[in-house]
C-alpha cells in the first residue's frame, strides 16, 4: 500500500461542518462542548460519530499498515492501567494485580510523513 501523496486539508479530514470547531464562541461549539461534557459525565466517554471523513479515514487505516514494518513490536504483560508489576497492597483480584497479555506495534510520529493527514 503506498503512502498517500496528496496533502489533505482539515476540511477533508474533519467533518468541521458537523463538528464545529472553530470559533470557541459560537452556540453551534458551545451546543457540542456542552453535549460532549453531558456524554463524558454520563456514559464515562463521548464519541464523535464520522468525526474523521471516510475517504481519510480509509487513507489513513492505509498509511498506517504500510508503515507496520517500522513499528517497535511489544509483548508483554500488563494491567488495565499498563503497569507491568502487580501491587501487593491490593487484593489479588484488584484490577491493579490482573495482568493480561499485551501484544502492541507503535509508530513513532517522526516515522510518519509530515504531509500524512495522520499527523494533521
Amino acid at each position: 500500500m503506498a503512502i498517500m501523496q496528496t496533502t489533505l486539508n482539515i476540511q477533508d479530514i474533519v467533518d468541521v461542518k458537523r463538528y464545529h470547531l472553530g470559533d470557541s464562541h459560537t452556540s453551534e461549539r458551545q451546543l457540542l462542548v456542552e453535549g460532549l461534557r453531558k456524554d463524558l459525565w454520563d456514559n464515562n466517554y463521548c464519541l464523535l460519530s464520522d468525526f474523521v471523513r471516510p475517504g481519510a479515514l480509509t487513507a489513513m487505516a492505509e498509511e498506517a499498515k504500510s508503515l507496520q514494518g517500522k513499528g517497535y513490536h511489544n509483548n508483554s504483560l500488563r494491567n488495565c492501567y499498563l503497569h507491568r508489576q502487580q501491587n501487593a497492597s491490593f487484593s489479588h483480584d484488584h484490577a491493579r494485580n490482573l495482568q493480561d497479555r499485551s501484544s502492541t506495534r507503535m509508530i513513532a510520529f517522526d516515522q510518519i510523513p509530515a504531509e500524512s493527514p495522520l499527523k494533521r
